[in-house]
């Protein structure tokens, strides 16, 4: 915790002469100290029972249960504590803490500033200080972030609005579109001035520049792999998973695997497959690597993305551990560096002490000299008492107490360096402490990231001339995003991926990668996904969803095919739980859905319930 107990217990010693009051506390704190929480609460409670208005024993409870991990209970007894002292800057701040561990940001600052308040020159000011700053901080770029996020799609739209402006205007007037030669693409209005001569590129002679070129070719060359054809891919997938192995560049690596993907071949399954469950690939590569491999339904697939979305849970389980543990590690150290800090303050100040003492007799000492003892006149201080009543200094009994100061001075330097050696230490600890205490309270539904969409239609300029251009699904993010932020796709897509699977077996698993990893883009596609393995639990918000205004934001292909598998797990809940309501909501869809996949799909179901037939 950001208090020292040790300290608070110095304190509370002197508000109280029970005895047995601080025996109980004393134990308290013994039992807290070795993580047996339940015993530390047992005696704080009953030091309570003793001192029912005493604000300190909540604070130490507040602790124990911050500790457990029950921070509901902590923070009870956080705010008790608080209103029998409101004045104590520590209670705030550990209030303010705990409300960051669960990323209240809001009321995290609002303590912080009660600190500041309270006591802005203290030493826990300061830290409440650093803290805030550093919150407001990581708030002004998440809404900046978001601004120049919604800046981008605006442009993304109006280019898009462009582009079929100028394929319209190219469509216009007969004789407008030069006939092209073979191997060429044909030239016109509407056309991008970049491609109106191309060389076609054979698949082996690509595959060299992807290996050999420079870093810009080899990242091009490595961008229209995607394109060809998979009977073109074919021709070369050994050697392009032996590149894959070697390939240090991620993005030309991510291309690599994007192109094998469209390979129908078992080897090339297991060899993506063995890239998903190696835990030295990048998310952001793994990410590739299930969408090239999500055509596959076999039941390997199935159990091996089960199995990685679990041994991602555990992993996530094994860290808190470990971070408790480390924070009990920092703690002591914190405790005991803040003890050492306390007793070179007390030393620095009786140096001080001395050091004052020797400067008076030096002093004494020469008003008490002769004048010519005293130096020239412009060197002399103020005149003194007669020589008789204070005893005149001998040259050796200056010496040896200007050798006293020196020494004296020499270890108040040492003191104040090892103080800052502390300081340095404290804030390193601490920044630690905070990143375990952030893993402890860790959920992905707090970070800001977009929701499931399929990669871009292939611009013309990337599309080998003399080429099929094929619908390309894939994780195509508007913003660079962290290794942690792919760690959550990647559980989010796995978790899609068993869903549509159907496997049933991966539904616990699922649901506890959920409570890890969960985030609130992901949530109408958690529900589908429980739905698609028969836990309807969240059937309502599919419904809502149906009837909820297109995004702008998504893309038209995303959304239609979400909304299409919503209509389709209806379809299997009407089977055991007829519902005349959701019956009439695809009745409609068949008929004046906005788009025809939907009402495609609403009609197939409508044709499978019984009492349709």
């Amino acid at each position: 915790m950001k208090r020292i107990i040790f300290i608070l217990f110095l304190f509370s010693s002197f508000l109280f002469s029970s005895n047995e009051f601080l025996n109980k506390v004393n134990l308290g704190l013994s039992y807290l100290k070795i993580k047996d929480y339940e015993r530390a609460i047992s005696y704080f409670n009953q030091a309570k029972n003793l001192s029912p208005d005493n604000p300190v024993v909540y604070y130490y409870l507040g602790e124990a249960y911050f500790r457990k991990g029950d921070l509901k209970k902590a923070m009870e007894y956080y705010k008790e504590a608080i209103e029998r002292e409101p004045t104590n800057p520590g209670f705030h701040y550990s209030l303010g803490y705990l409300y960051l561990a669960q990323n209240d940001r809001k009321k995290a600052i609002e303590e912080f500033n009660k600190v500041l308040k309270i006591a802005p020159q203290s030493f826990i000011g300061t830290k409440a200080k650093l803290i805030k700053e550093q919150i407001e901080k990581n708030m002004r770029e998440e809404s900046l972030s978001n601004k120049w996020a919604k800046l981008e799609e605006e442009e993304r739209k109006k280019l898009e609005e462009e582009k079929k402006k100028k394929e319209k205007e190219g469509k216009q007037g007969p004789g407008q579109m030069e006939v092209a030669k073979e191997g060429e693409m044909p030239i016109g209005p509407g056309m991008p001035d970049m491609i109106e001569k191309k060389e076609e590129i054979p698949i082996e002679k690509l595959v060299k520049r992807i290996k050999y070129g420079t870093k810009s070719l080899r990242e091009k060359a490595a961008k229209s792999l995607p394109y060809y054809s998979s009977s073109d891919i074919a021709k070369v997938y050994k050697e392009l998973m032996d590149m894959i192995e070697k390939e240090k560049n991620v993005e030309v690596e991510k291309n690599l695997i994007k192109g094998l993907g469209k390979v129908n071949k078992a080897e090339v399954g297991e060899f993506i497959l063995s890239l998903i469950q190696n835990e030295e690939t990048p998310f952001e590569v793994k990410i590739i690597a299930l969408e090239s491999i999500g055509g596959i339904r076999t039941r390997n697939v199935m159990v091996a993305l089960r199995t990685t979305l679990d041994n991602m849970v555990k992993r996530r389980e094994r860290e808190r551990e470990e971070a408790r543990e480390n924070i009990e590690n920092i703690n002591n150290q914190i405790d005991k560096l803040q003890v050492e800090k306390i007793t070179l303050g007390s030393e620095i100040n009786k140096l001080q002490q001395d050091r004052n003492k020797i400067e008076s007799k030096l002093q004494e000492g020469m008003m008490a000299a002769p004048p010519e003892a005293m130096g020239p006149p412009e060197m002399m201080g103020p005149p003194g008492a007669p020589g008789g009543q204070v005893r005149v200094l001998s040259k050796e009994e200056v010496e040896k107490l200007q050798s006293q100061l020196k020494n004296i001075d020499k270890q108040i330097e040492g003191k104040k360096e090892r103080l800052t050696e502390i300081d340095e230490k404290l804030k390193n600890l601490q920044e630690k402490r905070r990143r375990y205490q952030m893993l402890l309270a860790r959920k992905g539904g707090k970070v800001k990231i977009s929701a499931p969409t399929y990669g871009p239609q292939p611009s013309p300029e990337m599309i080998p001339p003399g080429m099929e251009q094929e619908f390309m699904p894939g994780y195509a993010p508007q913003e660079k995003t962290t290794e942690e932020e792919n760690e959550i796709i990647f559980a989010m897509k796995l978790m899609i991926a068993l869903g549509e699977m159907g496997d049933k077996d991966a539904l616990p698993v699922i649901k506890k990668a959920w409570k890890e990893f969960g985030v609130s883009n992901y949530r109408i596609y958690y529900a589908l996904t429980l739905a698609q393995l028969g836990d309807y639990s969240r059937i309502r918000i599919l419904l809502a969803r149906l009837k909820q205004d297109y995004p702008q934001t998504q893309e038209k292909d995303t959304e239609v095919k979400l909304r299409a598998d919503i209509i389709k797990v209806l379809g299997q809940y009407l089977k055991t739980n007829p519902d005349k309501e959701i019956i009439g909501l695809i009745s409609y869809l068949s008929e004046e859905a906005q788009y025809p996949e939907i009402k495609k799909v609403a009609s197939n179901v409508l044709a499978t319930l019984p009492e349709r037939r």
